[in-house]
């Protein structure tokens, strides 16, 4: 499964993990941070799971279309 992980400072990153907690740990890898650490650790990210990545897409084309269909 997809999840985004998000940091305290809004860094986001797109991992593939079986749960939200190896999401968090895959994160902590990629932006060199500990997973203790109390202020950007694990306890500070939140994972969110991606459930159709299709979806977000087809959405954001449809709201491209509109947007310029707007303008015209």
């Amino acid at each position: 499964m997809k999840y985004i992980v998000t940091s305290p400072s809004e860094r986001e990153i797109t991992v593939d993990a079986k749960n939200s907690t190896q999401a968090k740990r895959i994160a902590c890898k990629a932006w060199g941070i500990r997973t203790s650490d109390k202020w950007c650790g694990m306890s500070a990210l939140r994972a969110r799971r991606v459930k159709d990545e299709d979806n977000v897409k087809t959405l954001a084309v449809c709201l491209i279309a509109a947007t310029s269909a707007i303008q015209e």
